[in-house]
């Protein structure tokens, strides 16, 4: 894997996607957003297999989906990826409500199989 410097990642920051203006911000970009930017697959999946979180918006409300409109297959990675993030957080939701309500008839059909 390669690294790079912070003088490097600042003075190409132009160079890592067409549709990004002069004017936008890089607050809160994760690594995640930043493997989309440059477009590398590779990168983009060994962080979502290491769990990186799809679901992270950058400081401007932008997902890392969101950079990934030139290329189908990363960005079904990562729809299916924040799928994934998002159903496990409904599941944990539900399953905290099981326990502390004592019942809750929409999880246990969940638990039964049953479509929902």
């Amino acid at each position: 894997m390669l690294f790079y410097s912070f003088e490097v990642i600042v003075t190409r920051e132009h160079e890592f996607c067409d549709a990004l203006s002069n004017r936008m911000s890089f607050r809160g970009f994760t690594a995640l957003h930043y493997a989309v930017l440059i477009d590398d697959t590779h990168v983009v999946k060994a962080l979502l297999e290491a769990g990186a979180d799809p679901t992270i918006k950058t400081g401007a409300g932008y997902l890392p989906v969101d950079f990934a409109q030139h290329s189908p297959v990363m960005k079904d990675m990562l729809v299916k990826a924040s799928t994934e993030v998002l159903s496990s957080y409904v599941t944990c939701v539900l399953y905290n409500l099981y326990f502390v309500v004592g019942s809750c008839s929409l999880y246990n059909l969940m638990l039964s199989g049953v479509a929902v």
